[in-house]
């Protein structure tokens, strides 16, 4: 279990591992030049030689995968916002649908929605605090079942039948999108991808240090190819932490904080 802990990405923050990366992939690139260097002067390898083949497949494997984890990571963050957005415009129309009922009805339902909808808005902002998250939960649910309980009651009322075929819907949207957003948080690109991707990233940096031809280093040319491998996997893990981290969908869930002006 220990093991599992250490080589699982949600604990560390996105700057720590590129940090940590972009250290290694410098170390790396230097040890490939290095041992190059040591071929040469047994006279085991030429001055201008390189891997050939074996550089050139590497690197393509590298960018062929760097792209396939950048559409995985692109595409569940586009499915989150998505969702955050149809929860937003399902607990509006549920807000809106009050307004079928009586006064005293109607102030009874929205006091629980303006109740449900202050959890939501927890629920995003717990971050990745399991026991906010939790709490904020059970408060969702114990407050959508308060407002079905009220409405089921009140379509037994004749006078109350056709708004109640109305909210019953908007309800059961609102309530079903909390499965499926909890979902879409947790369909997160698997650790094990995460990990094959950084091991071809250092293994990319030797190889490219390695094919550096001549007797130094070109530090311009070797710093950029690092910052980019760097950025780019850094790009891939913030864009699968949408609660953190400089690309987040803190825009998506401003539309459900927008709600509470329904309510004054």
């Amino acid at each position: 279990m220990q093991l599992i802990s250490l080589l699982s990405f949600n604990e560390i923050s996105t700057t720590t591992i590129t940090i940590i990366l972009f250290v290694l992939l410098t170390l790396l690139y230097f040890a490939g030049f290095k041992l190059k260097r040591w071929f040469i002067k047994r006279g085991t390898v030429e001055e201008n030689s390189g891997l050939g083949i074996v550089e050139g497949a590497l690197l393509s494997l590298f960018g062929l995968f760097i792209g396939f984890t950048f559409s995985m990571a692109s595409s569940r963050f586009d499915h989150r916002r998505e969702t955050i957005i149809a929860e937003a415009n399902n607990i509006g129309t549920a807000i809106l649908r009050t307004d079928l009922y009586p006064d005293s009805a109607r102030t009874e339902i929205r006091s629980h929605l303006k109740l449900y909808l202050e959890y939501r808005i927890a629920y995003y902002d717990a971050v990745v605090d399991e026991s906010l998250i939790k709490a904020s939960l059970e408060g969702a649910n114990k407050e959508s079942g308060i407002i079905w309980n009220i409405i089921t009651s009140l379509g037994k009322n004749p006078e109350n039948r056709e708004a109640t075929l109305l909210m019953v819907p908007a309800l059961n949207e609102m309530i079903d999108i909390v499965t499926t957003r909890e979902s879409a948080k947790n369909g997160r690109v698997p650790t094990s991808v995460l990990w094959v991707l950084i091991v071809l990233s250092l293994c990319s940096s030797f190889i490219a240090g390695y094919g550096t031809r001549g007797k130094s280093i070109n530090y311009v040319v070797s710093l950029f190819f690092i910052v980019m491998i760097t950025s780019s996997i850094y790009l891939i893990i913030d864009l699968d932490r949408q609660r953190r981290g400089l690309i987040n969908t803190d825009d998506a869930n401003n539309k459900i904080i927008e709600l509470r002006e329904m309510f004054k």
